[in-house]
């Protein structure tokens, strides 16, 4: 019993402590929408990604275009982004948005190249043309982007405690770099995510 009161409060103190670190008195943090986190996965930007689609997705910057489950193809041409799918190409721009039907769902995914290797991804992606390479950008609910960042942030053989206390340490460290404008990457750099693997 005092083991269990002892772990509560060792919990407490690192919460309370995070929160006091990232938020210094006097800190505003009502401009900022936090039920949304964008992510950057470092993948070498290379100039064309395969993706794999499972589910209902439709293109922000070409609303009656429907992307179709199955591999499909980002490709970057003179800073202009296309996408292959269904056996068709489509000449978008300089940024596709991949819009997730079920956003909030775990139905639909993506598979793409990330800091972790290939893994399926929640929620939307996003593709930017960075010269001619092509940045991907995983932009996802809060909690699955915590449930993301624990399975390799942590060793899932610790403590209920422990995973508690590390969830509640990566809100509040996402949640500071993204109040400063800061763009999160899947690395050490900041926290490491590698999508949704359940």
């Amino acid at each position: 019993m005092k083991k269990r009161i002892t772990t509560g409060f060792l919990g407490l103190a690192i919460f309370l402590g995070a929160m006091l670190a990232f938020f210094p008195a006097g800190t505003s943090q009502a401009a900022t929408d936090f039920s949304k986190v964008r992510v950057k996965l470092t993948n070498g930007t290379p100039s064309s990604q395969t993706i794999t689609v499972n589910g209902s997705y439709t293109i922000a910057q070409s609303p009656g275009t429907k992307v179709v489950a199955g591999s499909n193809t980002i490709s970057n041409a003179g800073g202009t982004l296309s996408i292959t799918t269904g056996g068709k190409k489509y000449s978008i721009g300089s940024t596709i948005t991949l819009v997730n039907a079920d956003f909030n769902g775990q139905k639909n995914t993506i598979k793409a190249t990330g800091h972790r290797g290939t893994n399926s991804y929640l929620g939307n992606m996003e593709f930017v043309a960075n010269g001619s390479k092509i940045n991907a950008y995983s932009i996802v609910n809060m909690e699955h982007y915590i449930h993301g960042v624990l399975l390799h942030e942590m060793d899932n053989g610790w403590s209920v405690e422990a995973l508690k206390a590390q969830a509640v340490a990566s809100r509040s460290f996402v949640c500071e770099h993204m109040s400063r404008g800061v763009s999160l990457t899947d690395t050490t750099t900041h926290q490491v995510y590698g999508g949704y693997n359940p």
